[in-house]
C-alpha cells in the first residue's frame, strides 16, 4: 500500500514538473514574440513618420542659407524615449470604441511599463535621417540636441499577435507635435496600420 501511494506521489510530482516547465516555456516564448513585434512595429513606425520639413522655393524670401543645402546633405537627428509606459486612462473611452470596431480580442494591459530595447541597426535610416538615439523620460531641453522626439505606449497585442494597438508620440518641439492612437496588423509579413485616430496635436 505504502509503495503504491509511493509511485503516485512520484508520478504527480512528474506531472507538476512536466507543466510547470511547458508553462514557463509558454511564457518565454511569449515575451520573445512580444519583443521581436515590438520592434518590428516601432522600427516601421519611426521610418514611417520620420520626414523633414518641405524646403521652400527658391522664389520665396524666407528661404533660408540652411534651406539652400541640398536634401541629401540634410539630416534630422532622432531621438527615442527610452520609456514605454501604459496607455492614458484619459484615453480609455476613445481606445474602447476603437477595439470594438476593430479587433476586441486585443488586450488592454494598464499596468506594465518598459523601457525600450531596440536594435536601431535594423532602421532603415532612408535618405531622411541619420541619428538615432535614446532619450531618458523628460530629458531637459531635449531640442537642443535632436529634431524629432518619438514616445510610445506599451504595445497591446490580440492573442495571435497579428494585430497590436498603441499610442504614438512625435514632436518636432515644445508645441509641435501630435499623439495618436494606432492600430496595425501585420499583412504579408509587415505592420501596416489599419486605424488611426489622433488625440491630441500641439
Amino acid at each position: 500500500m505504502k509503495r503504491h501511494q509511493l509511485i503516485v506521489t512520484k508520478i504527480s510530482m512528474l506531472f507538476l514538473i512536466v507543466t510547470c516547465l511547458y508553462s514557463c516555456k509558454e511564457i518565454e516564448n511569449e515575451q520573445s514574440d512580444q519583443s521581436l513585434y515590438t520592434n518590428e512595429i516601432i522600427i516601421s513606425l519611426v521610418d514611417k513618420f520620420t520626414k523633414p520639413i518641405p524646403i521652400p522655393p527658391s522664389n520665396i524670401s524666407t528661404r533660408t542659407e540652411k534651406d539652400n543645402i541640398s536634401s541629401k546633405d540634410e539630416f534630422l537627428l532622432v531621438g527615442i524615449n527610452s520609456k514605454m509606459k501604459p496607455i492614458n486612462i484619459t484615453y480609455t473611452d476613445r481606445t474602447n470604441e476603437v477595439l470594438q470596431s476593430i479587433d476586441n480580442t486585443i488586450k488592454i494591459d494598464n499596468t506594465k511599463e518598459y523601457t525600450i530595447d531596440i536594435d536601431l541597426s535594423n532602421l532603415k535610416r532612408k535618405d531622411h535621417y541619420k541619428t538615432i538615439r535614446y532619450i531618458k523620460d523628460r530629458e531637459k531641453n531635449i531640442f537642443e540636441t535632436i529634431d524629432i522626439l518619438y514616445n510610445f505606449s506599451t504595445i497591446n497585442f490580440n492573442h495571435n499577435y497579428t494585430k497590436a494597438l498603441l499610442v504614438i508620440g512625435m514632436s518636432r518641439g515644445k508645441l509641435n507635435g501630435f499623439t495618436d492612437l494606432l492600430v496595425l496588423e501585420k499583412i504579408n509579413g509587415k505592420w501596416k496600420i489599419i486605424k488611426r485616430q489622433n488625440l491630441q496635436i500641439s
